[in-house]
């Protein structure tokens, strides 16, 4: 029963820092704005008459950029997540849970996170504001204040850091990124990663937070952004497969589903 119980703890807490590690999420580079004018006479808000004026961003990975661009510039937003990750190991079936929060008012910035399962409870938050990162974690005693280099070299990663959820978005990480325009008034964009690029600063954190052995190996990781006619992204999933390798269990295959919603003030 000690063995059993040793295991499932190990277990919780890898699942959690996969968690945790994609919902520390980023901003990007500053820029303009989406062009909101209009070549027609009409100015129907409709899919259909919207249809032109997004013409220069039929391509996927200008969508995304702008989408980035946009949310960046963005003064206060709010981030619900929620989501599972899943592991088999010999008869185990094992889930971890998540709820997070992450808030940006300005310069300053909150994240809360839970993790939670029938055997562990864990928790780490981070408030930022003028280059320092005040964090909170149930593994420490107490809260601690580090400078923002001295939490990525720790963490990884910091909610305000360029990118996207905290994956870095440039050429050579984005692999594909295809525009869906079916929808009557909303967008969709679906995203494939380099993930041995795009997550190389949150596999530190994966690591850190799970005592793993080394870092995590993707086999694929995406993204599912929906949006509106503005380039404001309303919703978000981040679907990824990989594997981690912690001592006693060994290697392991863990499979992450995670949804985010995104309001604005």
């Amino acid at each position: 029963m000690r063995e059993y119980s040793l295991y499932i703890k190990i277990l919780s807490s890898a699942l959690f820092a996969a968690l945790v590690a994609a919902l520390l999420c980023g901003c990007a580079p500053k820029g303009n704005s989406a062009d909101s004018s209009s070549d027609g006479n009409s100015q129907s808000s409709s899919f259909s008459s919207e249809r032109i004026k997004h013409e220069l961003y039929s391509d996927g990975y200008a969508t995304f950029l702008k989408l980035i661009e946009n949310l960046d510039n963005k003064e206060q937003y709010l981030w619900k997540t929620s989501g599972d990750t899943r592991a088999n190991k010999g008869i185990i079936n094992y889930v971890q849970e998540i709820q997070s929060e992450v808030q940006k008012n300005g310069a300053e910035w909150k994240t809360k996170n839970k993790s939670t399962s029938v055997f562990v409870k864990l928790d780490h938050n981070v408030y930022l504001s003028g280059g320092i990162a005040e964090y909170e974690d149930s593994r420490e005693s107490e809260k601690k204040k580090l400078s923002y280099d001295e939490y990525r070299k720790k963490f990884g990663v910091l909610p305000c850091d360029k990118g996207f959820a905290g994956y870095i978005i440039d050429e050579t990480t984005v692999m594909s990124a295809e525009n869906d325009f079916s929808g009557e008034e909303d967008y969709s964009l679906k995203v494939n990663l380099n993930a041995d690029k795009a997550a190389k600063n949150m596999v530190i954190q994966m690591k850190n937070f799970g005592g793993l052995n080394d870092y995590p190996q993707y086999d694929s990781l995406q993204l599912n952004i929906v949006y509106d006619k503005d380039f404001t992204v309303l919703y978000f999933s981040v679907c990824a497969v990989y594997d981690i390798d912690i001592a006693v269990l060994g290697k392991m295959k863990c499979t992450m589903n995670i949804n985010t919603e995104c309001s604005y003030n």
